[in-house]
């Protein structure tokens, strides 16, 4: 594995972004993430990448939480896509995808598939408080992250430790 590149400053420097979200914000995330969830049901797609573990609903909600968290923890704005069921356009234009996990100590994930042209962003929590750890260019994950299968079973995906993300002071948007 390679180390995070030169203009990027030591993990242990990097600026982490903790937020909150008030009841309403999370009321607004979660109607997003039911309209997101109903929309799939209605198209017959089922959970990304063999998905098995977990309740989808709980699933959307929380990544729809994640995305509301970065976008008032950077201040950029949240466009609540609807209706592409992640083969669309970004998370937040022009190129950044948000990935949500439950735990703070959770490492960023990207499948091998992903986009290498887009910065994946490692959000983390359940409600509040969110964390927005850090980033990468998809075209990286291979050369900062190790390919595994969680242990569950699923397509091998690309683990990259919080370590390896870059500054969010780096992040354009």
């Amino acid at each position: 594995m390679g180390t995070p590149c030169p203009w990027c400053r030591h993990r242990q420097e990097a600026r982490m972004v903790e937020v909150s979200l008030t009841p309403v914000e999370m009321l607004v995330a979660a109607y997003v993430a039911g309209m997101r969830r109903v929309g799939a049901i209605k198209e017959g797609k089922g959970e990304a990448y063999g998905y098995r573990k977990g309740d989808p609903w709980d699933l959307n909600i929380r990544g729809a939480m994640g995305e509301l968290a970065f976008a008032k923890g950077m201040n950029v704005y949240w466009p609540m896509r609807v209706g592409d069921y992640g083969e669309g356009p970004p998370d937040f234009p022009p190129d950044v995808e948000i990935k949500t996990l439950g735990k703070h100590y959770y490492d960023l994930a990207i499948r091998p598939n992903s986009h290498d042209d887009r910065a994946y962003v490692l959000v983390t929590g359940i409600a509040s408080p969110f964390r927005i750890h850090g980033w990468i260019w998809g075209s990286e994950k291979e050369e900062f992250g190790v390919k595994t299968d969680f242990g569950n079973g699923r397509p091998g995906m690309y683990r990259i430790a919080q370590a390896k993300l870059h500054s969010l002071d780096r992040l354009e948007i």
